[in-house]
């Protein structure tokens, strides 16, 4: 299972993004990367050098998730380059600006591919792999494909799946019968539209449209 990898320090670290400064009461701050980005280890204070080393600059691919694109990342990859940061933010293939390339037969793997041909193409190496929600899957395999390339591999609020699993075979079978029915209304089957702005947090009107 991916889940027992050595390599899966997503079991090891937390890294939470959170623009207003805010720590959650769960979380202990030990040190700052760069503007907005707090590193928080959930067992223990880290030490003077691993926080160093933290605060070095890192190689961040942040993986976006469902209904979203490289955009949703703007604000949190001009804080980390802000920082000293390498940061790359792919669009997965029939999302955001290459919604052009929406096609039946997707599948998580083409997904992977997506990323790992820009971790390929920009020579990347000791990248910190982030992938949030949706994107979970999609880190997951590129981290089977290329473990060598990567220092962290992390999960934001994303889905952790196991070999055969997919995001469907983790929800309860009602949901999953309604999004189904919903894609079949609207798509023929190829997509299920968004939810409101208000399903990821996302208050703000300027925001929202």
């Amino acid at each position: 299972m991916r889940s027992e990898k050595n390599y899966l320090s997503a079991q090891k670290w937390r890294i939470t993004l959170d623009c207003s400064g805010k720590i959650p009461n769960a979380a202990k701050q030990v040190c700052h990367a760069g503007p907005n980005l707090l590193l928080i280890r959930s067992s223990k204070l880290l030490t003077a050098n691993e926080c160093d080393a933290m605060i070095a600059p890192q190689t961040f691919v942040l993986v976006h998730g469902a209904w979203h694109g490289s955009w949703c990342w703007r604000r949190v990859a001009e804080a980390l380059r802000a920082g000293g940061h390498l940061v790359f933010t792919p669009t997965l293939t029939g999302l955001g600006e290459r919604a052009h390339l929406l096609h039946p037969g997707l599948t998580i793997e083409d997904f992977a591919t997506d990323v790992a041909n820009v971790i390929e193409v920009e020579e990347l190496r000791d990248i910190v792999l982030v992938g949030h929600s949706f994107g979970g899957g999609p880190v997951s395999v590129v981290a089977d494909r290329m473990p060598e390339r990567l220092k962290q591999l992390v999960f934001l609020d994303a889905w952790l799946l196991e070999d055969g699993q997919s995001v469907f075979s983790k929800l309860d079978p009602t949901i999953v019968a309604q999004r189904v029915k919903l894609a079949q209304e609207t798509s023929g089957g190829l997509t299920i539209p968004p939810p409101p702005p208000a399903a990821f947090g996302v208050t703000e009107p300027l925001d929202a449209e």
